[in-house]
This record gives C-alpha cells, sequence and structure tokens, in this order.
C-alpha cells in the first residue's frame, strides 16, 4: 500500500499479488490488487479482483465501488449505476456514494433522480466541506428551470455554507434576485417575465382592476394584502442586489437587467 500511495504501482501489484497467494481469502488485499490494477489502466484484471472481492465479502463497498468506477470510465453508465447503487446500499451515510451515483443518472438523462441522490449527499456531507458547497450547486443547477423554489432553496443554502466562492455566491444571488422577482410578479398577478413583450410596461398592467372597478375578484387576496407580499419579495431581491454591487465582475449586464426589472416592479407598488 506504501508503495501505491508513493506512486509506485508496479512494485505495489507485485506486493499484493504475493498477499492473494499467501492468503487467498483476504477480502482487502484483493480490493487494494484491483485498486492498483485501476491505477495502470489494466481495467480487466481490475474487475477480476474486485469481482473476488465482493465474492468472497459482498459487503465489501469499496471493491463495488471501483467496479463502478471502471465501467464509468468505460462509459458503460447503467451497469456502473448498478454496482454504484450497492454502494449507496451498504454506505446510506457516505456522500461520495450518492455523489457517484448522481453522475451516472446525469449521463442517463435522468435528472430528477440525480438530484434526489444529490439531495442525500448534501445530508451527509459536511457543511465546511468544500464538496457540500459543489453539491448544492449542481442540485440548484438541475433545478433551476424546472423547479425554481427547489433551486432557490438550495441556492440559499448555498450563500450560508462556509466554503462557497465568489463565483458560486455571485451566480446563487443572481438566481435569487430573478426567483423573488417572480415570486413579486406572482404576488401582483403580473404575467410571467418570459412571456412579456419586450415594451411590456408593469406600471400599466392593473391585476386588481375587475369588471366594475371594484378592484376585487371573488376569492381572491385583496390588492394590498398581494402589494405587501410582492414588497416582501422586493425588499429580499434588493438586498442580495446590494451585496453584489462590490463584486460584479463578469455579471455587470445580468446585475443591471435585474436591476431595470426590480425598478419596473417597484413602480407597481409605489404609484399605487
Amino acid at each position: 500500500n506504501l508503495y501505491g500511495m508513493l506512486g509506485q504501482h508496479d512494485k505495489s501489484l507485485l506486493h499484493f499479488r504475493r498477499a492473494v497467494s499467501i492468503d487467498p481469502a483476504c477480502v482487502g488485499a484483493w480490493t487494494l490488487l484491483g485498486h492498483e490494477y485501476l491505477e495502470v489502466h489494466n481495467t480487466s484484471a481490475a474487475v477480476s479482483a474486485y469481482r473476488t472481492a465482493v465474492t468472497l465479502d459482498e459487503r465489501e463497498y469499496r471493491a463495488w465501488y471501483g467496479m463502478g468506477q471502471i465501467y464509468e470510465l468505460l462509459q458503460l453508465f447503467p451497469y456502473a449505476l448498478h454496482y454504484y447503487q450497492k454502494t449507496t446500499a451498504l454506505r446510506p451515510g457516505d456522500a461520495r456514494m450518492w455523489v457517484a451515483t448522481a453522475g451516472c443518472l446525469e449521463k442517463l438523462c435522468r435528472p430528477r433522480d440525480a438530484v434526489a441522490c444529490l439531495e442525500r449527499a448534501a445530508q451527509c456531507e459536511s457543511t465546511a466541506s468544500d464538496n457540500y458547497a459543489t453539491t448544492l450547486r449542481r442540485i440548484a443547477q438541475h433545478c433551476a428551470s424546472t423547479d425554481p423554489t427547489r433551486a432557490a432553496t438550495a441556492y440559499k443554502s448555498l450563500l450560508a455554507a462556509p466554503r462557497c466562492k465568489p463565483q458560486e455566491a455571485a451566480e446563487a444571488q443572481l438566481f435569487l434576485v430573478a426567483h423573488y422577482c417572480d415570486c413579486a410578479d406572482a404576488a401582483l398577478e403580473l404575467p410571467p417575465a418570459a412571456a412579456r413583450a419586450p415594451s411590456f410596461d408593469p406600471y400599466q398592467h392593473d391585476p386588481a382592476r375587475g369588471s366594475g372597478g371594484s378592484g376585487r375578484s371573488q376569492g381572491k387576496p385583496s390588492f394590498d394584502s398581494r402589494r405587501d407580499e410582492a414588497a416582501g419579495w422586493l425588499r429580499m431581491a434588493e438586498s442580495l442586489l446590494e451585496d453584489l454591487v462590490g463584486s460584479i465582475g463578469d455579471h455587470a449586464a445580468t446585475v443591471a437587467a435585474r436591476r431595470a426589472r426590480l425598478d419596473r416592479l417597484r413602480r407597481v407598488l409605489d404609484g399605487r
């Protein structure tokens, strides 16, 4: 094992082959032999060693994980997924196993299942770990277009993570500003931002004005209550934009667009 850590894999292979010949029932030796074969890119020998290990002890998760890595390298993702799922069953509290499984699910175009695995990984990972922030970012990016509320939850957790990098923080803040503006739109019953014409002016749109000018639709909250809700979302968006002012870098154009949208929404609130 020392030779392996020193990068002297030929010597390491020699000693591990000797070890399994002396004690063929030593599970750990077979697993480490598989690791060394993998290091020298002898995948067939590595698989053989790993299979011997799991035959001797089906709970040897390191060998299952090793086989998953090999089949992932070979881009045989269904097989890799099978072996990674073995590891998550044996080590449900190990974030690495869930991240590896999520990676295969992404390759197999199963984003929802990948997100579920990444969420399990985030639960298992220490919040002080670099991997925790990376995992949260992947969750948010997956959900950004299909489940923005879920993405917002992940981005808020990312901002609170001790190892959140400046670039990750900027990405999270920009997304949350847009999300909070969407929430304000929903509260005011404005058309979704993506569906508006470029010339759309929210000041001219009065969702509270019903037939006869009563300003109330049956079963719906008053405009005042919806306006208060929207104002709360806008305050959160404005706070995030203020945090971005000193570190916008390459995001200047996006920040300007977010600011323009906030100003248009603020006109709706202040004009009534």
